[in-house]
């Protein structure tokens, strides 16, 4: 047997390892062989409980012949020592199986010499995996510092399981949130392509010049919302958006949409590095569209567009300015100023429209992450 001092540090030198990988069959297999030196005994194995099997499987070990780990099955109700403490919850020691009477005694044990064991559970909150098992060729007397030992190992098996097991649930979780995502998506495309159709059926119906611009004005609303969407996917449905990325490729898509030789704009963007939340991506990206068409609409063709954006500690602000003749001190607040307020509003967000040359709109959000 192993010294005391020796034992320790193999179970602290167990436990570093398994903060530090999420190999689940490793870690059990790397428990038993440290078991196995600490105690000085023939055999280790680690058992996972099937619940719709009742039984418990050998899924790791070490002194066992090739055909026992991930294929032999032990009761798992109290007929057996690792039944027992499975069903008690208490650890259970077999100084001598040729002298045991209160369990069955598996014939796999007989075929491989083990004539004493010792059982702790394998747990974590409410949460079973199953038994921990030490077993030896010899009669063997366990004592209270070998079960504290062999229940050390099994509670760090425990946490390194659960742990596992969450990752795996959020794994899951995620893979089927993106799937939802991308179906909705999918038919997003769908409906806005509908719309789209429809829409231009009713620009050739149009009467005058005005609807056909209004109409005109819907359509570029429903291609940004397309180009949201398709910018938010790359992203791979991360909780973040990076905001530098993401406002460079919504200008460059809003200046295509409605680029032309009377109304090409020269767009300087300085932009810090930050990320936005999903939400506030969208709403910001709308605000975006909503300035950059107003700005070609009403400032002069030689009007230069700038965005900035400023990152703190606060939160986040974005500066977008033209070099237009600026908004009139008296004007009707028109559909594009009502849509960046909803907008804004929608993300707790705050517009101010900044006096001096040019129409100079800053807005301010809140610190989300």
């Amino acid at each position: 047997m192993t010294p005391p001092a020796d034992q320790q540090q193999r179970l602290h030198t167990f436990g570093a390892r398994a903060a530090s990988s999420t190999d689940v069959n490793a870690l059990l297999t790397l428990a038993c062989r440290e078991i196995a030196a600490s105690l000085g005994i023939s055999h280790v194995k680690a058992l996972e409980y099937l619940q719709d099997q009742n039984a418990l499987l050998i899924r790791a070990g070490v002194g066992w012949a090739d055909h026992v780990v991930g294929e032999v099955l032990i009761p798992a109700g109290a007929e057996s020592a690792a039944g027992y403490t499975l069903q008690t919850g208490m650890p259970t020691t077999c100084n001598d199986l040729e002298a045991e009477h209160r369990f069955l005694i598996p014939q796999l044990y007989r075929d491989h010499g083990v004539r004493s064991m010792a059982n702790v559970l394998i747990m974590s909150g409410d949460e079973i995996f199953g038994v921990l098992e030490a077993d030896n060729n010899r009669p063997r007397a366990f004592g209270d510092d070998d079960i504290k030992l062999l229940q050390s190992f099994a509670n760090i098996l425990a946490l390194v399981i659960s742990q596992a097991h969450l990752a795996r649930q959020k794994r899951e979780l995620l893979e089927h949130q993106e799937l939802l995502l991308k179906e909705i998506s999918h038919r997003t495309k769908n409906n806005n392509q509908v719309l789209m159709s429809i829409i231009e059926i009713k620009k050739k119906k149009a009467r005058t010049d005005d609807a056909r611009k209004e109409l005109n004005g819907i359509q570029n609303r429903i291609m940004l919302l397309s180009s949201i969407d398709d910018v938010l996917a790359t992203s791979n449905y991360e909780d973040r958006v990076d905001a530098g990325v993401f406002v460079s490729r919504i200008c460059g898509d809003v200046c295509a949409a409605i680029s032309s030789t009377r109304n090409r704009r020269d767009l300087r963007l300085d932009l810090e590095k930050g990320t936005f939340s999903r939400s506030q991506a969208q709403a910001v990206a709308i605000i975006i569209n909503e300035f950059i068409t107003n700005s070609v609409k009403h400032a002069h063709k030689d009007a230069g567009l700038a965005i900035t954006l400023r990152l703190g500690r606060e939160g986040t602000v974005m500066d977008l300015l033209d070099g237009g003749p600026g908004i009139p001190d008296k004007v009707d607040r028109g559909l594009g100023m009502n849509i960046i307020d909803a907008a804004a509003n929608r993300i707790g967000a705050v517009t101010r429209w900044i006096p001096g040359g040019g129409a100079h709109l800053r807005l301010e959000l809140p610190d989300d992450r």
